[in-house]
């Protein structure tokens, strides 16, 4: 036997053997090792199947959307004799649905337009009595009463660019007329300023018959 022959039961394996040894080894333990994280994970331990390259990874379905495929899935499912029954029940409950709802309606609308109408009856009420109000003498603005009174007041005294008067008080409405009575301070005669008190009474039934009456208490 020569030097250059291996001995029996004896192999020494190439560095290509060892390397692909090694390879092998590595990719079992990690086959290992990723089914063990699977398995903790809750995982399938088959891969998910991957879509083409680049493709944007698929969104999770939604509730409504899961309900839709089921309820297809289901319909899908039956006969057509099955489908028909079950659209003319579905017709059936629609127009069943509709006739009860449609009194119902037309009661809310009754009521709400009822008092909607209410309303706008009682503005309109309101504006007419206060325009008619408007057009009596007790309507008036007392602020206009007492003008009339201070000119009437004016007319009687014997120098009515001289004529003051202090008092703010308004004229009060009191059974059929606007009653005032007050004071002036103006010059009399003989130039000296004097006060003289008087009393004003506007009567009438509205602003266009309306008198004004005037009397000087000296």
């Amino acid at each position: 036997m020569g030097d250059n022959k291996r001995p029996l039961g004896r192999h020494e394996l190439t560095e290509e053997e060892k390397a692909r040894l090694r390879a092998e080894a590595e990719a079992r333990y990690r086959e290992e090792v990723e089914a063990e994280l699977r398995q903790r994970q809750g995982a399938p331990s088959a891969a998910p199947e991957e879509g083409p390259p680049g493709a944007a990874p698929a969104k999770p379905k939604s509730a409504g959307q899961i309900a839709a495929e089921k309820e297809a899935a289901r319909r899908a499912a039956l006969t057509p004799e099955e489908r028909a029954r079950e659209d003319r029940k579905n017709r059936i409950g629609c127009l069943v649905f509709t006739i009860v709802m449609i009194p119902v309606a037309l009661i809310i609308l009754r009521s709400c337009g009822g008092a909607y109408l209410q309303s706008r009856a009682a503005e309109k009420a309101q504006r007419e009595a206060a325009a008619a109000r408007a057009l009596t003498l007790e309507g008036q603005d007392p602020y206009l009463i007492r003008e009339a009174c201070l000119t009437s007041v004016r007319n009687k005294l014997k120098s009515p660019t001289s004529a003051k008067f202090y008092d703010d008080a308004l004229p009060s409405y009191s059974g059929s007329a606007w009653n005032w009575s007050s004071y002036v301070d103006a010059q009399n005669s003989f130039g000296a300023m004097i006060r003289t008190p008087f009393l004003c009474t506007v009567t009438g039934t509205t602003a266009d018959d309306a008198r004004v009456q005037t009397v000087l208490l000296d």
